[in-house]
């Protein structure tokens, strides 16, 4: 049975040379809208991705802008709201000229520049939709999903054999996803704490997430 690639992922070794970030509470995820997704949907995949971070064992702090509906004009103001984001998600409605994503990729992150950790990433949202039609399964679910392997991606994990990290996503898989959470493993979810912790310039013990973030207009959950 045809399977969805995730995403295109290309990851290389961090340069030990990079300047010691100052230490912080939180890693910052921003993701901005370019497609027009209903506002509560964008909202709830962006949770649900949260949810699959934090089971990872880190603290994170999403805000999400959505491009639909009333919400739209205010969208520069929204992506203001976090100048300088640890990482930032654009969701395109396809995939765009430059980006080197098989044809059934969902979407892509990459790299950082020499001696930099990658921050970028990108989903394509006809090809979540159309993996979403292929089982039958809950948009918003297969989109909060991909959210979070392409942010697996970023805190240092390649793709895996299954799970959320797995390269094609089969029907099986998807309708896990729009049961229930399908996680990280506890390999990668080491990989994604000591990532944080170098992004965060914190000792790895500190990344655990404490408690849930402030609730606010546009941050997750």
């Amino acid at each position: 049975m045809k399977g969805f690639t995730v995403l295109v992922m290309v990851f290389g070794p961090v340069s030990m040379g990079m300047a010691r970030p100052v230490p912080r509470a939180a890693l910052t995820v921003l993701i901005g809208d370019t497609m027009g997704i209903d506002a509560s949907s964008l909202h709830s995949a962006a949770a649900l991705a949260w949810r699959i971070v934090d089971k990872a064992g880190v603290h994170t702090e999403w805000t999400a802008c959505p491009a639909s509906g009333p919400e739209r004009a205010s969208q520069p103001r929204c992506l203001s709201r976090v100048p300088r984001p640890d990482l930032l998600l654009w969701i395109l409605p396809s995939v765009v000229t430059g980006h080197p994503a098989p044809r059934v990729a969902m979407g892509m992150a990459l790299p950082g520049n020499p001696g930099e950790l990658g921050k970028h990433a990108y989903i394509y949202y006809d090809r979540v939709r159309s993996a979403a039609q292929f089982c039958g399964c809950d948009e918003v679910r297969t989109l909060g999903h991909a959210i979070a392997h392409e942010i697996g991606h970023l805190l240092g994990n390649t793709h895996s054999t299954s799970g959320i990290m797995r390269a094609d996503w089969n029907r099986g898989d998807l309708v896990a996803m729009s049961r229930g959470h399908v996680l990280f493993s506890p390999e990668e979810a080491r990989r994604i704490r000591a990532n944080v912790a170098q992004r965060l310039g914190t000792p790895l013990a500190n990344t655990h997430r404490q408690r849930k973030p402030e609730r606010k207009a546009g941050l997750m959950p």
